[in-house]
């Protein structure tokens, strides 16, 4: 499986997220991490949207590699990023 992350971000107010591009052999996909697991495992202390993104760049590798792993365990559509998602 053939999986890309275009370096693009931009934050969501519907779905208080911070959404990032993947292509998933050739198909374009949306990744979407909330706001909560972002305070919770990544420490972001505000809910500006300027913060959020910051802190998801700051830690983009760790994000994509768990959005990497739900895409090669048959995740289809969009792929939504919880709290749980990154808890041991």
């Amino acid at each position: 499986m053939d999986i890309s992350f275009p370096p693009q971000s931009a934050y969501e107010a519907r779905a208080t997220s911070v959404a990032f591009p993947a292509v998933v052999n050739g198909h374009p996909r949306r990744c979407l991490v909330t706001e909560e697991a972002l305070e919770d495992h990544f420490g972001a202390t505000s809910m500006e949207p300027d913060h959020l993104r910051q802190i998801f760049e700051a830690n983009r590798g760790e994000i994509q590699v768990v959005a990497q792993e739900r895409f090669l365990s048959g995740a289809m559509g969009d792929v939504f990023l919880r709290t749980q998602d990154f808890q041991s």
